[in-house]
């Protein structure tokens, strides 16, 4: 845990000395390559049925909504219950989010009241990943408790900082199927078909 630890530190302070003007122009690229990707993946008539799991950005985390998304049906996820060690995705626009501590940041989540669905598609957070696509996260566990009972497609998001050669990984550990970044989009399957792990044990 202490080299997870390590790893989350020394990404965090990447992110946070990106330079202000480089880090919008990186997010609209991959703002703009995500919403590529949804649309050449799925035709117009799924794409208004699709329930798309997104996420409001923390402040070191890449802020995908630079273009417009509001053909799609988004969700975001919140904790189950106040108590609760596990999320769920509950559809909302962006716009529509209030600001809530509940995931231990102040992060943005739909307002209380509303049913959970069940995303087509996650977009996943993440402080690194692998081109494999195992995953750093936070430490809390959300997404890996989600995801591990998640049997559809996952898209991470990253820059090209936060791209790391091995990521220690445990069992319960999910890799996403495709990673986009501001330069690229990698099909983490075929690059888990290719070579060994992209995670240590």
């Amino acid at each position: 845990m202490a080299q997870k630890a390590q790893l989350r530190a020394r990404l965090k302070d990447v992110v946070k000395h990106l330079d202000p003007l480089q880090r919008a122009r990186k997010d609209m690229a991959i703002s703009e390559r995500l919403k590529a990707c949804l649309n050449d993946r799925f035709s117009a008539s799924q794409n208004r049925q699709l329930i798309i799991g997104v996420y409001a950005p923390l402040k070191d985390e890449v802020s995908w909504y630079q273009t417009s998304f509001e053909h799609f049906n988004l969700a975001f996820p919140a904790r189950n219950g106040a108590s609760s060690e596990n999320m769920s995705f509950y559809p909302a626009k962006y716009h529509e989010l209030t600001e809530s501590s509940e995931f231990g940041a102040l992060i943005r989540v739909p307002a209380s009241g509303r049913e959970p669905v069940a995303p087509s598609i996650v977009v996943v957070p993440g402080l690194a990943f692998s081109t494999k696509g195992f995953r750093l996260g936070r430490g809390k566990g959300y997404y890996d408790k989600y995801l591990e009972h998640y049997k559809g497609p996952t898209i991470g998001v990253c820059y090209e900082e936060q791209i790391v050669d091995n990521i220690p990984t445990q069992v319960h550990d999910c890799p996403v199927g495709l990673l986009i970044t501001e330069d690229r989009l990698i099909d983490c399957q075929m690059e888990r078909k290719a070579g060994p792990s992209g995670g240590s044990k």
